[in-house]
C-alpha cells in the first residue's frame, strides 16, 4: 500500500496544480545493489552451488529472474495522488516572487 506525501511535493501537468505525490519506497535502489552483492557472493560460491544441482541451481535461477520486477520498482516515478499522472518536481520559489522582497541591486 502506498500513501501520498503529507506536503505538496510535485507539480501535476494534468491537474495544473501543485499536488501531494505518491512515491515508491526510497530504498529500492539500495536493495538492488544488495541484490547484485548477493549475486557476486553466489559467483564466489560456484563450486558449492555446482555440487548441489538439484536445489541450489534452480533456486539461483529463480533469484536471477527476480531482477526484472526489482528493476521495474527502481524505475517507478512519483505520481499525482489525485489523478495518477507522473508529476514534475516542484521548482523552488524564487526570491523575486516572494512578498516583501526586493530585487538584487548588486549588478549595476
Amino acid at each position: 500500500m502506498m500513501r501520498a506525501t503529507a506536503k505538496k511535493t510535485g507539480h501535476c501537468p494534468r491537474c495544473h496544480d501543485d499536488v501531494r505525490t505518491v512515491r515508491p519506497w526510497a530504498h529500492w535502489r539500495k536493495l538492488r545493489y544488495g541484490y547484485f552483492g548477493v549475486l557476486a557472493l553466489a559467483l564466489f560460491c560456484t563450486p558449492v552451488l555446482l555440487c548441489d544441482g538439484f536445489i541450489l541451481i534452480p533456486t539461483l535461477m529463480i533469484f536471477i529472474a527476480a531482477i526484472g520486477p526489482l528493476n521495474a520498482l527502481v524505475a517507478k516515478q512519483p505520481t499525482c495522488a489525485q489523478c495518477g499522472a507522473v508529476v514534475d518536481a516542484l521548482k523552488p520559489a524564487s526570491s523575486a516572487s516572494m512578498p516583501g522582497s526586493t530585487p538584487c541591486s548588486c549588478a549595476r
